[in-house]
């Protein structure tokens, strides 16, 4: 991605898809007082509000660098010192695992395996999505669990703790830890004398990691909206039976995989290498059965399988073909897959278990030819996957901000400002707000970047739930009011071009400049 963008005052390459949403998030996070719970944003998305953890902006980074938001130059973003962050925790993790099973493989073996997690494929394609790039989690989840079974050294506060970080960092990977902390519990119960005291040690386990959890999701401002989803989708954002072996037309050597278009979530490519290793595991693996017990493991394994479940979602498909409807079952649930629509996701624990196992088990080929043969496989594993990896660095967006300035500081210097509103007038007739859509305007952005750092308060924005009810009252309201020239003091309204007939009684009431793109206007006499 280059160098140059661990500078974390180089912010003209957010400027487009997630990154977008997610600095827009911490920006106006930033700007604002503190609030209880401390998550909540209440100027985007004005009068509904959201929070930093509906923007995916990294609560827990958000929390520590608002702290010393006094010492921060103007523009500044953690979400590249994030990332790098997350890989260097991913290598960590990796080799504490490998050197847990195998302590006494040499040094470089471990390296060179570790590199494999750091550069896994579902990792290194989610950079756009940073927060979703924390896969560390889950092997600290699965490290906890391992070491519990390898030393008999069962952590609850380090469980405990990690509930806690996971739920500051994002709700999907919260989730599969979750899961990894249940089935350690699973095991800690199964330690127990007789079955009542499983039962109670299980129970007391659970409830204190979801207590923790659900905790922290609160001070993040998850629960802040009781309204939809923003949209559907589960069903559709998948994973494939054969997603293991689909390159999605990254890697260079192995061929594609028909695939469905929502699979992209489900993106969980082994690559070339691991696939060899695997096969020469399943070889090797009869005469080294009997030597190694899985027992223990038994939970660890059924949550992995369970994601992997969950991740087929109620249409599994094969090769992009959908083979089986379990659209029965999930009614069971009601609402609660749709929470996570996008459930493909979900095969990461999984997907991390058998990297974990792959390499595990051949390190137990110990002569000097299969230390070659590791050498080679791994070189043509880091080809195959060399597109992913060399991810080509996004382009700088270079807004208009002197043409914005010249549109609204007249306005700023005139009158003193307290909110700003979008108004998109091409939903007048079917209103609802689309801040999709709208950000397709070259002046979207950086509108909402003069809002926040204006401490404006602003009534368009993208967040993982939307209140789409009240949006759409509000919506309703809004254009009554334009129409009836009943406006607000001390607001200013921007309109797309062109602007609405409907709304000249309104326009002839305010004071308004105007470039290519928009008309900016506000209240006149109005303090």
């Amino acid at each position: 991605m280059g160098i140059t963008l661990l500078n974390p005052t180089q912010i003209d390459w957010l400027w487009q898809a997630d990154w977008a949403t997610h600095y827009l998030g911490w920006l106006f996070y930033r700007n604002e007082g503190w609030t209880f719970p401390p998550g909540i944003i209440q100027n985007y998305l004005f009068p509904e509000g959201s929070s930093i953890g509906l923007t995916d902006s990294i609560p827990l980074a958000a929390f520590f660098f608002k702290i010393l938001r006094g010492l921060l130059p103007e523009n500044f973003q953690f979400l590249t010192l994030w990332f790098c962050m997350s890989l260097f925790l991913q290598g960590y993790f990796a080799q504490k695992l490998l050197r847990l099973f195998r302590p006494s493989v040499e040094g470089w073996k471990i390296a060179l395996a570790s590199a494999f997690f750091v550069m896994a494929p579902p990792l290194m394609w989610r950079n756009w999505h940073i927060a979703l790039c924390s896969h560390w989690l889950l092997l600290w989840g699965i490290y906890i669990y391992c070491r519990a079974v390898r030393r008999k050294e069962f952590s609850n506060i380090e469980f405990l703790f990690l509930a806690m970080i996971a739920a500051t960092i994002h709700p999907y990977l919260m989730a599969m830890t979750l899961s990894i902390a249940v089935a350690s519990a699973a095991l800690k119960a199964s330690w127990a004398d007789n079955f009542t005291k499983k039962l109670q040690a299980f129970f007391v386990l659970v409830l204190s990691y979801v207590g923790v959890t659900f905790f922290f999701l609160w001070l993040c401002g998850y629960f802040l909206s009781a309204g939809e989803v923003s949209y559907s989708g589960f069903g559709y954002y998948t994973f494939d039976l054969l997603g293991f072996f689909h390159p999605h037309d990254l890697p260079v050597i192995m061929p594609n995989i028909p695939r469905a278009t929502g699979q992209y979530e489900g993106y969980a490519y082994l690559g070339l290498g691991v696939l060899i290793f695997i096969g020469v595991n399943l070889f090797h693996l009869r005469k080294r059965w009997r030597t190694t017990s899985v027992k223990d493991y038994r939970f660890l394994i059924f949550a992995g399988v369970a994601g992997l479940v969950f991740a087929l979602s109620n249409q599994v498909h094969f090769a992009g073909q959908p083979i089986l409807d379990l659209s029965w079952f999930y009614k069971f649930l009601g609402n609660l897959p749709h929470q996570f629509r996008s459930s493909g996701r979900f095969v990461w624990p999984l997907y991390y278990m058998i990297l974990v196992w792959c390499f595990v088990s051949f390190f137990d080929l110990r002569s000097r030819k299969w230390s070659i043969f590791f050498v080679v496989i791994s070189s043509l594993h880091f080809v195959d996957i060399n597109r992913i990896v060399i991810y080509p660095r996004s382009v700088d967006i270079e807004f208009p901000r002197e043409e914005l300035n010249s549109l609204i500081l007249p306005t700023l210097q005139s009158v003193q400002l307290t909110d700003l509103i979008l108004v998109d007038h091409s939903k007048v007739k079917d209103c609802f707000l689309a801040p999709i859509e709208f950000s397709r305007d070259p002046l979207y952005y950086p509108l909402l970047e003069f809002g926040a750092k204006h401490k404006l308060r602003v009534n368009y924005g993208v967040a993982s739930r939307h209140n789409k009810p009240l949006e759409q009252r509000l919506c309703v309201s809004l254009i009554n009011d334009l129409e009836a020239a009943t406006l607000k003091p001390k607001t200013l309204y921007v309109f797309r071009k062109p602007v609405s007939k409907a709304f000249n009684l309104a326009l002839e009431k305010l004071s308004c400049f105007e470039n290519t793109v928009a008309t900016a206007c506000s209240t006149v006499g109005q303090q």
